[in-house]
């Protein structure tokens, strides 16, 4: 929570005044990206306990991709984001434009 409040803070300064918007953006999203799969994964968990092979009729997931899959991927795809933000910020950080000593 602490880095979606640090990125949203730098994302409102004025740009004259503070380089780093475009990570981040990306860094926010990827943070809110993954409190949404959070709460997603919460949501579906109470409604997909599969229990042998009794598929429970209230789960919109199949079986073969449970709720645990879909929040794996989820966080991995999300990680990708957050670490190209912190690339970008790293690179704004230093003065640099692009990743040239990164």
């Amino acid at each position: 929570m602490m880095v979606l409040i640090a990125s949203l803070i730098r994302l409102v300064r004025p740009p004259e005044s503070l380089k780093g918007r475009s990570g981040a953006v990306v860094l926010a999203s990827g943070t809110i990206f993954i409190l949404l799969a959070g709460a997603v994964w919460a949501y579906l968990a109470d409604a997909c306990q599969f229990t042998d092979s009794i598929l429970n009729a209230a789960c919109a997931l199949p079986q073969s991709f449970d709720h645990n899959a879909l929040l794996s991927l989820v966080t991995i795809i999300a990680n990708g984001f957050v670490a190209e933000g912190v690339l970008r910020l790293m690179a704004a950080g230093t003065g640099q434009d692009g990743y040239i000593r990164i």
